[in-house]
């Protein structure tokens, strides 16, 4: 369940820096030096903040799904410690007699 947790913290630190990149690039491209072609740098920003976002998506969807088992299993063990804790008191009382 933590890494489920790491890779949406992950993938949403990229979001908010690959939309930075992109917004950088897409209104003042002068202030990152070393880029050839302007074009190519956004296309391949938005390709990456798309796998991002994608990650992002799958990890939340991840974590909903493993809540879900927690609880209802959680639940179900609780239920049965109960159980034992009664069957064990009946047993206890049964032998002092």
């Amino acid at each position: 369940m933590c890494s489920t947790k790491c890779i949406a913290i992950y993938s949403f630190s990229g979001i908010l820096f690959l939309l930075f990149v992109y917004t950088l690039l897409s209104t003042q491209p002068f202030f990152i030096t070393g880029i050839n072609d302007v074009n190519v740098a956004k296309t391949s920003a938005l390709g990456a903040l798309g796998a991002f976002v994608g990650m992002f998506i799958i990890s939340i969807v991840g974590i909903c799904r493993s809540s879900r088992h927690v609880l209802s299993s959680d639940v179900i063990d609780r239920g049965a410690y109960y159980r034992l804790n009664v069957n064990l008191d009946y047993q206890m009382s049964e032998s002092l007699s």
